[in-house]
């Protein structure tokens, strides 16, 4: 797959742990999400609702510009 240039350049990656994300749904299936194993991920397990949500919950406040989902 091509990689897709950023519109803005990028500042300093935050390493997002499973200590740090909560989930709406299937909470104890989070570290799929970022465990760096393809064949792994996270899923609700059901069809998308109002209020579903996944947070990651930072030790301080932070300025994003940008977030990449990979």
């Amino acid at each position: 797959m091509d990689q897709v240039a950023p519109l803005f350049p990028l500042g300093k990656r935050i390493e997002v742990r499973k200590d740090m994300l909560k989930s709406t749904s299937k909470p104890e299936a989070i570290a799929g999400m970022i465990d760096g194993d393809q064949a792994t991920r996270w899923g609700s397990g059901k069809p998308q609702e109002p209020n579903m949500q996944i947070e990651i919950v930072l030790d301080q406040p932070k300025r994003l510009s940008a977030l990449v989902l990979d």
